[in-house]
This record gives structure tokens, C-alpha cells and sequence, in this order.
């Protein structure tokens, strides 16, 4: 059986999306280099959640 080793990154983000994408590369890298062979970004990694206001109804 092959043994296959998951990462899951976490990073703090901002509305800077060149830098949210920098970050996460260099959380891929890492990882990859640790030996990785799935890795998992966190969703909306690119910006902050835009929904940050909720509509009262």
C-alpha cells in the first residue's frame, strides 16, 4: 500500500490578495518540502470572507 502524507495550511489573510497568494505559496512550499503529498488551502484564502455584514430579515 502507498503511503501518502496530507498538509493543511492556515494563515492569516488581508484584502492585500498578492500577498494572501505569496503567503500560501510559501505555506505550499513548506509543506512540499516537509514532504507533502496532498495539500490543502483554506477556502477563500485570496480575501477576507466577504460576507461579513448578515442581512436581517
Amino acid at each position: 500500500m502507498r503511503e501518502v502524507t496530507v498538509a493543511a495550511t492556515q494563515m492569516t489573510i488581508s484584502w492585500d490578495k498578492q500577498n494572501n497568494v505569496d503567503k500560501a505559496e510559501a505555506l505550499i512550499r513548506q509543506a512540499a518540502a516537509q514532504g507533502a503529498n496532498i495539500i490543502l488551502i483554506q477556502e477563500l484564502f485570496e480575501a477576507p470572507y466577504f460576507c461579513i455584514e448578515q442581512l436581517e430579515k
